[in-house]
This record gives structure tokens, C-alpha cells and sequence, in this order.
């Protein structure tokens, strides 16, 4: 029952405040790690640059009006 474990995880992501914002925080620590190794490779890129890709290419194409969820995020896992 993974996908259905993963659906009921990103439910509790999107109605609880408080875990959106921990969930938040560790994937930008993940964005900051991938950065650095991007860098370290000579890749010349923003975290905008790369968040506006990503969204592009593995994001949700259109969200409810009511999901405070970035895609972002999800794509980072």
C-alpha cells in the first residue's frame, strides 16, 4: 500500500500547517545540497532557474485553487 500511504502523507502535507512548514524547510536543504553539487560540477543555474525546470518538467500541471502545496517540494523528494 505505498501509493496509497504516499496520497495519505501529501493529504496530511496539504491540511497541516505545521508539517507543510517542517516539509518545506528539509527539501530546501535538499535544493541547497543539489546547488552545491551542481556548482561543484560547473553548471551555472539559480534555485529559480532550477525551481521553474523542475515545475516544468515533474510538477503538478495545475493544482486545486484550495492546494497550498508547491510542487515543488513534492518534486524534490
Amino acid at each position: 500500500m505505498p501509493a496509497e500511504d504516499v496520497k495519505k502523507f501529501l493529504a496530511s502535507v496539504e491540511k497541516d500547517a505545521a508539517l507543510r512548514k517542517k516539509v518545506t524547510k528539509e527539501s530546501q536543504g535538499a535544493v541547497d545540497r543539489v546547488m552545491k553539487i551542481a556548482k561543484q560540477k560547473g553548471y551555472k543555474f539559480t534555485k529559480a532557474d532550477l525551481h521553474d525546470h523542475l515545475k516544468k518538467k515533474w510538477g503538478a500541471k495545475k493544482l486545486p485553487s484550495s492546494s497550498k502545496v508547491d510542487p515543488f517540494t513534492c518534486v524534490v523528494f
